[in-house]
């Protein structure tokens, strides 16, 4: 097989891992009440980005305390990632201060390396001041290999501290990755409607 053959095969069967990541979320819906009443969320006008959050405060109590201190955040209810040797990711979602979403927003990821599978996750992008969520609402962002995700269970949040300005936790919906890092995602954003 040829490289340039051997390449559009790996990305062919990237693009279906990736169409079976985010087929896996459509499982993993939530009901019943929210344990974010009276913390500062995403409003039920926003009812993804509300499951999100509410999902993530059921997993870990302590998410409350980034909710409450964050300048702002972004959350992105389901990314959908999928890989073989060449990978890629994508998700949408919103960026919200003060309870109200004031953009739209996605996220992109493009990867080459030892990689394979499928997954889908919900990931949440805290941050801590003005500039930094001024930055991200710009396009002026983009996560560097520094930049880790906390997996969000039961306590992880104790020990997560800002990094570069942000505080970022993702919660798997689905699928299995052999390799799962926030470093290269880009974001691009618009004013909200």
């Amino acid at each position: 097989m040829t490289p340039i053959r051997t390449t559009a095969t790996a990305t062919i069967i990237a693009l279906a891992g990736l169409g079976l990541a985010a087929c896996a979320t459509s499982a993993g819906s939530t009901s019943g009440s929210t344990p974010m009443a009276k913390i500062s969320q995403p409003s039920t006008a926003y009812p993804e980005a509300h499951k999100t959050m509410s999902r993530m405060v059921a997993k870990d109590s302590g998410m409350r305390q980034f909710i409450k201190n964050a300048y702002g955040y972004a959350v992105f209810p389901t990314v959908a990632e999928g890989a073989l040797i060449v990978g890629g990711a994508h998700g949408s979602g919103g960026a919200f201060r003060d309870n109200k979403k004031v953009a739209s927003c996605s996220i992109s990821k493009a990867s080459i390396g030892i990689q394979a599978g499928g997954q889908a996750y919900s990931e949440v992008i805290f941050f801590k001041s003005k500039p930094a969520f001024d930055n991200f609402i710009a396009g002026r962002f983009a996560f560097d290999s520094g930049i880790k995700a906390t997996a969000v269970k039961a306590g992880a949040s104790a020990g997560v501290s800002y990094n570069q300005g942000v505080a970022v936790f993702s919660l798997p919906k689905g699928g299995l990755i052999a390799s799962a890092a926030v470093g290269g995602q880009h974001f691009s954003c618009k004013p909200a409607k």
